[in-house]
């Protein structure tokens, strides 16, 4: 499976907003792809990545506990 990946914006968003932005193609879909990041933020990235694993066992664990 081939993938390309490009540095480009939808119509409409700023040079600035741009940045945040990619696109990659795989197969006939181009996924246009978001990213955001709170530049105030007290975490550090090894604090968010520990917080989705923590997040992801709890719900695995709640799955577990209704499907039985």
């Amino acid at each position: 499976m081939a993938t390309t990946a490009t540095k480009t914006a939808p119509t409409g968003i700023t040079a600035k907003a741009a940045q945040s932005y990619f696109s990659r193609k795989i197969g006939n879909t181009t996924f246009v792809v978001s990213v955001a990041f709170n530049e105030k933020t007290t975490d550090s990235m090894d604090d968010k990545i520990l917080r989705l694993v923590a997040n992801d066992i709890q719900q695995g664990q709640e799955v577990e506990q209704k499907c039985g």
